[in-house]
């Protein structure tokens, strides 16, 4: 503030320098809230609808998880998790797939890489989310969690459950490692009352099983026979005074057979104390009656009374006679005086009153004999008209029927007074001491001996040497009587081809199960018998079934060795993480106007050779299948360079006519390849034989060899086309290469043949390290994965041709495209599938050879193909018409516009289109359960007809819905981004 000197009473100049500051808005208009408010709160009606779908939202979410947590079997999944992923692949042959998955990994790393200048936050948050709960969950859950017991029986009483007996087993076989505790204990916290045994939750065996159930079903019964016996005592009290009932007659009749069927006949004792409550019941219906007639006739009384009643005196005592004085009473009629005591009537008096309305009405010591609530009423002509309550000395209350909580409680007694006794009296549960000892396999006790658990004494510790079986014998001293233990270190075993597994670790040993002097196998801890039962809490479901999900050993080879799920994820991120940073690496001596060349070039050749590798890591072939496909790649390189060559001093009929010399020239290789190599008895070409309708198994079919070699062709004429700067020398040099390295390739597997131990085939030989698997072992993940990724890579090509040809102006082309593709589209895929699987052998019994997996492959392809056609042809629908002109007036040939200019555009424009049909091909594979393949779909039906894994369909269908989900997910975030880079463009030319 500035002030003048010069006029002392002059207003002050004042002078700001700062902008006032501004007001933020209000709350509920910017951000969040905003969003909420104008979205799901901005009527009543959106409010309602709003609030009722978080409710729905949240009661179905809380559902879900509290049955994932407390219900789900999800054992059925750790243990099966191996035939999720690749069904009964050949053992030996595993760590193919394990490398392929890690090169697909690989792969993906390098294209993060290219495709994207940084890794974006939220990629880094989603990695996170999954990798760190499956990194360091089970670390934490394994140190602070114990695992749940398993409860036993030991006794000499059979334990009856219904129609089930049990009797409890002497002697139990378990494994143990070297150096584990095995802690016995009895279950005190289940035998104080049946509701704590019917709460027990753990790993049960079955006679644990039967006593819980036995409590179980008596606290059911109880319940339902108190639920039943006040229906049916109502029923009872209102038939026998004429009335119709609570139930209509044949609801009578079976609801009384129920009630009947599930009483009990009680002892002495408990029958007295069913008389008295059946008294209390009664005297409390009656109060209730009386003191309804009360309050009727204190409602019906007049406002205004005629007379007034009171009390002379008040006694000392009761049995002690009274008088009452009735007062000012001017009217007409019978007047009486009534006594009630607790409502009921003690007396009743007629009386004459005088003129002055005034009349005394004596009251004897019988009728006051009694403590109690009294009341007398003044009536004229029976119409009650006054009331007074009398007082005495010791103030008894008013009497008050039974709350509604007392009188269930009462109801609830007389119930279960009318059912058994409780089952942990009935036989006498932990009341006697239990002997324990542990034996190595052969028998003989380990060093701790025969040890005795007493009653309330400290629990029994069991130290295991070595790794391997042990047997458990457990005794009861006492003469009848059951022993529930609450044993720590003992845990159902998994059955498997390479041995016995512990559910809770995956602990395997591959012994035989020791037997006993009559060389029968002992009963063992096993997966059915001994489930775990109850209301599972959220420890139990963390420590047994969360973390050996992640940490179990997996993906065995040949029953040794193998990696956990951890393991596995941690191996697919170091090799994604490698391929993102040698791409990067590579970009780094990229020129300035192609950052991200290098790293692009590296991922499109591995996208590309993705399929080649999944060939060799599900079917296989062996080295000389290698060399002959090294043979045929070199042969088409060598075309092209022939092509480069002679294209200056040919014209294009020369060229076309040393194309089909070339093609001969392979044909005729390839055709005498196999029997040259594997001899004429081989059946490596068998499938290729039946396929092109000859039974020749040791050549390849003439017609096979052409197709094989029309790349030649195109090899030859493309290389015409190319120009190069390179010199003649340079060029004859490149044919000399390529034409070296095809006869080496093709002429080393004749040399082997003729030179090796003609039992080369045997597995263990050095030239089938990728031998071929059997595809009728095929499954999982790995099945659904090989049909979609074949189903693509070749329906997509023939799906372009019959979209072409549906466009093509030769009337013969066009017809039999359309009707392929309205045929094919107008057929469901399972109609397809059962056609290429089952109806085709009928048609030649030849093709009855080949594999159902191979069958089912074709049929997809064609079924895929003639729905791309029509996306295809929607396509190249969308390009207008005046760049086919503009390619015409260049002077460039049909098959020139379609290659380079409208087939591009129309394939980026249904991108969307495309992909979409490529996740619904990959959801589709869970079509082929029903043709007998054992895809996704298939392992779940093979699993839950298990006996261990019974009642598990729910669980096993929210895995592969997750599966499903996650691939098709990931496959549609790739279109979104190929979309984005290109798609859009072509929509708007």
């Amino acid at each position: 503030m500035i002030e003048s000197n010069e006029n002392p009473n002059a207003t002050p100049v004042v002078i700001n320098y700062d902008e006032p500051p501004t007001k933020p808005p209000p709350l509920l208009s910017t951000g969040a809230l905003a969003w909420i408010r104008e979205n799901l709160f901005s009527s009543v009606f959106d409010a309602v609808l709003t609030i009722v779908g978080i409710l729905m939202i949240i009661f179905a979410v809380v559902s879900f998880f509290n049955w994932v947590v407390s219900s789900g079997d999800w054992f059925a999944i750790t243990f099966n998790f191996e035939q999720y992923m690749y069904g009964r692949f050949d053992p030996d042959e595993v760590w193919r797939l394990g490398l392929f998955v890690l090169l697909v990994a690989f792969t993906a790393g390098t294209a993060i890489a290219a495709y994207f200048r940084r890794i974006s936050p939220v990629f880094i948050l989603i990695l996170a989310a999954i990798y760190l709960p499956a990194l360091l969950l089970p670390a934490i859950v394994n140190a602070t969690i114990p695992l749940p017991e398993s409860y036993m029986v030991a006794g000499n009483v059979e334990i009856v459950s219904g129609t089930v007996t049990e009797a409890p087993i002497d002697n139990i076989a378990f494994t143990a490692a070297a150096g584990e505790e095995i802690v016995f204990a009895y279950a005190d916290d289940a035998d104080d009352s049946d509701e704590d045994l019917a709460t027990i939750a753990g790993f049960v065996d079955d006679p644990t099983n039967a006593l819980r159930a036995a409590a179980v079903n008596r606290l059911t019964n109880i319940a339902r026979f108190i639920e039943l016996d006040e229906l049916v005592q109502e029923d009872t009290e209102l038939t026998d005074e004429g009335e119709f009932g609570l139930f209509i007659p044949p609801q009578r009749e079976r609801i009384i057979s129920e009630y009947e069927s599930l009483q009990y006949t009680p002892s002495e004792a408990d029958l007295a104390r069913i008389d008295e409550i059946e008294d209390i019941l009664d005297a409390d219906e009656t109060l209730q009656e009386s003191m309804a007639a009360d309050e009727e006739i204190v409602a019906n009384m007049p406002p205004t009374p005629q007379l007034s009643l009171q009390d002379v005196e008040t006694p000392t005592d009761y049995g002690q006679p009274r008088t009452i004085t009735v007062n000012n009473y001017a009217g007409e009629g019978v007047l009486r005086i009534v006594l009630y005591r607790n409502y009921s009537e003690v007396t009743s008096t007629r009386i004459s009153v005088d003129e002055n309305g005034f009349a005394e009405v004596p009251l004897s010591e019988e009728d006051l004999a009694e403590p109690g609530y009294y009341v007398v009423y003044a009536t004229i002509d029976d119409v009650p008209n006054t009331r007074m309550e009398l007082t005495f000395p010791d103030g008894i209350a008013q009497p008050a029927r039974l709350t509604e909580e007392e009188h269930e409680a009462l109801i609830e007694e007389r119930g279960t007074l009318l059912q058994p006794a409780a089952i942990v009296r009935t036989y006498s549960l932990n009341n006697d001491p239990v002997n324990i000892t542990v034996m190595d396999r052969d028998g003989n006790p380990l060093p701790e001996g025969t040890q005795v658990l007493e009653p309330g004494g400290e629990p029994v510790t069991v130290t295991i040497p070595e790794d391997g079986w042990y047997i458990l014998n457990k005794t009861i001293e006492g003469e009848e009587g059951v022993a529930l233990l609450a044993v720590n270190g003992i845990y159902p075993l998994f059955e498997r081809s390479t041995g016995f597994q512990r559910m809770t670790d995956g602990f395997e040993v591959n012994a035989a199960i020791p037997r006993d002097e009559n060389n029968e196998e002992y009963l063992f801890q096993k997966l059915t018998e001994n489930k775990y039962r109850g209301e599972r809490p959220v420890g139990d479901y963390l420590r047994a079934y969360l973390s050996p999900f992640f940490t179990k050993t997996m993906f065995r080879v040949n029953g040794s060795g193998g990696i956990s799920l951890q393991t596995g994820m941690l191996a697919l991120l170091a090799s994604g993480a490698l391929g993102f940073f040698i791409a990067r690496a590579l970009d780094r001596n990229a020129p300035r106007s192609a950052p991200q060349m290098n790293s692009r070039r590296l991922s499109t050749q591995l996208l590309i050779s993705i399929p080649f590798f999944m060939f060799l890591a599900i079917i296989g072939a062996d080295l000389m299948a290698l060399s002959m496909l090294a043979a045929w790649a070199a042969y088409v390189f060598l075309c092209y360079f022939i092509g480069v060559r002679l294209a200056p001093i040919l014209n294009s009929l020369s060229v076309l006519a040393v194309g089909i010399v070339m093609i001969l020239i392979g044909t005729v290789a390839i055709h005498f390849a196999p029997e040259l190599i594997y001899g004429p008895n081989s059946t490596i070409p068998t499938l290729v034989a039946t396929i092109f309708g000859t039974t020749v198994g040791s050549r390849l079919p003439l017609t096979f060899a052409v197709l094989l070699m029309l790349p030649t062709m195109i090899a030859v004429w493309y290389g015409s086309t190319q120009r190069t700067d390179l010199s003649t020398s340079g060029l004859n040099r490149r044919i000399a290469i390529a034409a070296g390295i095809t006869i080496a390739f093709f002429v080393l597997p004749i040399i082997y043949a003729n030179v090796a131990d003609p039992n080369r085939f045997s597995r263990n030989d050095p030239i089938n390290i990728l031998i071929h698997t059997d595809p009728r072992r095929w499954g999982g993940l790995m099945l659904a994965a090989f049909i979609t990724v074949y189903g693509i890579l070749l329906a997509f090509p023939l799906g372009i041709l019959l979209a072409l040809g549906r466009r093509s102006e030769l009337p013969a082309v066009k017809l039999i495209s359309t009707l392929v593709i309205e045929l094919v589209r107008g057929t469901p895929f399972i109609v397809v599938l059962f056609a290429g699987v089952l109806l085709i052998p009928f048609a030649n019994p030849a093709f009855a050879e080949i594999p159902d997996i191979y069958s089912a492959l074709a049929a997809t392809i064609i079924f895929i193909a003639a729905y791309l056609a029509e996306n295809v042809r929607g396509g190249l629908q969308s390009i207008p018409p005046g760049q086919d002109e503009a390619a015409r007036a260049l002077g460039l040939a049909n098959w020139q516009i379609v290659l380079f200019i409208t087939l591009p555009q129309a394939l980026r424009a249904v991108i969307p289109a495309l992909v979409g049909q490529f996740i619904s091909l990959f959801k589709d594979t869970s079509l082929l359960a029903i043709v007998g393949l054992i895809d996704l779909t298939g392992v779940v039906n093979q699993t839950v007809v298990a006996q261990e894994f019974i009642g598990t369909r729910k669980e096993n269908l929210l895995f592969i819905t997750i599966i499903y989900f996650f691939i098709s997910y990931i496959m549609s975030w790739v279109s979104r981004r190929i979309e984005a880079s290109g798609s859009g463009s072509a929509r708007r030319i």
